[in-house]
């Protein structure tokens, strides 16, 4: 990793799997970097309202909704309210929403997020909320299942379970059964997760402007933040 750029240099390791060398980021680092993945994520439709609205500027939720015409009113309801006590939106009268300077930090990394997204065609995996998550997760060591688990925040066994076989399914993900004593079972990235993870590594994690005054709880670091080409 290059020190204050968040920017993780991804190579294919043996065995079909991704590993990325260099100096690894502290455990707490890697924890914060996490939680504030899994905030923005919590809500499926976070990264294309946040795109639409990058795109149109000021918006109502009925122009939204026609953006969107296959999304439940409610969800995008929801979201918009999820994003605004974020601090990514604001409201303005009489009932328009914008991204606030928070929001528009993260605009462009997500607008590159969603075109591998859907250039992939995993778009609507990546909409469920652990799958993200996994994902950068899986960046820097090949844990196995309780490893794994502790890395995430609030996940419960059954739903790491189910991220990661959607995960494998979709060949984003590698498992291998250890035959030790007790045999275990360890994950990775597979190769094609690599246009995924090299984005979602380069997100400026922890920064006031993109993760709003609190993320996870705590105040988020200072970090200079950089586009992806």
């Amino acid at each position: 990793m290059v020190r204050g750029t968040g920017c993780l240099y991804v190579r294919f390791g043996g065995m079909g799997e991704v590993w990325i060398p260099g100096s690894r980021r502290s455990l707490s680092d890697r924890k914060e970097q996490l939680e504030c993945l899994v905030a923005f994520t919590e809500r499926r439709w976070t990264l294309e309202l946040v795109a639409q609205l990058d795109l149109l500027g000021t918006a109502s939720r009925s122009a939204l909704n026609h953006r969107l015409p296959d999304v439940n009113r409610r969800l995008i309801a929801k979201t918009l309210r999820h994003m605004v006590d974020r601090g990514w939106l604001a409201r303005e009268p009489p009932r328009h929403y914008r991204l606030t300077e928070s929001g528009q930090q993260i605009a462009w990394p997500v607008s590159r997020l969603l075109f591998r997204l859907r250039r992939m065609r995993i778009l609507k995996l990546a909409r469920r909320r652990w799958s993200l998550p996994v994902l950068l997760a899986l960046a820097e060591e090949k844990p196995r299942f309780n490893e794994l688990k502790r890395l995430l925040p609030d996940i419960t066994s059954r739903g790491l379970s189910s991220a990661v076989k959607r995960l494998q399914g979709a060949r984003l993900v590698t498992r291998r059964v250890l035959h030790t004593y007790g045999p275990q079972t360890q994950y990775g990235l597979a190769p094609r997760a690599t246009p995924i993870v090299e984005l979602l590594v380069r997100f400026p994690y922890g920064h006031q402007y993109v993760y709003g005054k609190r993320c996870g709880g705590r105040v988020g670091r200072l970090l200079p933040l950089q586009r992806v080409h």
